[in-house]
């Protein structure tokens, strides 16, 4: 396999389970994963963002580390696909220092352009790791 145009489509809902599960298994072997972080690319992009969830959900804390802004930024609608598994992923997270700096940046950035509900999912990811 190998293609990612091939994965991304195997991971489109509206195929079978089997297929998705497979595209799911393929998406996990890419190195440089960033192709699944909400492709906007394709028709009807939201149909493969839960299976892309799955598949970042996956990756160590250490691959994500450089992709909390854009895995912060999945969280701004708790209502997209898969925003809840990065949410259960974020809060999974061990070392949380690099987590927290650039979550206050972001809870800045929701703050000034007044994205309540965005804001509402960061303070409570903060909240969570100040318990």
């Amino acid at each position: 396999m190998g293609n990612i145009d091939e994965i991304i489509e195997m991971l489109n809902e509206n195929n079978d389970f089997e297929i998705q599960q497979k595209g799911i298994i393929e998406g996990k072997k890419i190195k440089n994963f960033n192709v699944f972080l909400q492709p906007r690319s394709i028709e009807n992009c939201k149909l493969v963002w839960k299976n892309c969830a799955i598949i970042i959900s996956s990756k160590s804390d250490s691959e994500l580390l450089t992709y909390f802004d854009e895995l912060f930024t999945w969280i701004q609608d708790i209502n997209w696909p898969g925003a809840i598994l990065i949410e259960e992923r974020l809060k999974e997270m061990k070392d949380i220092t690099y987590l927290k700096r650039k979550l206050n940046e972001k809870i800045k950035i929701a703050a000034s352009i007044e994205d309540y509900e965005w804001l509402k999912q960061l303070n409570k990811i903060k909240n969570y790791f100040q318990n």
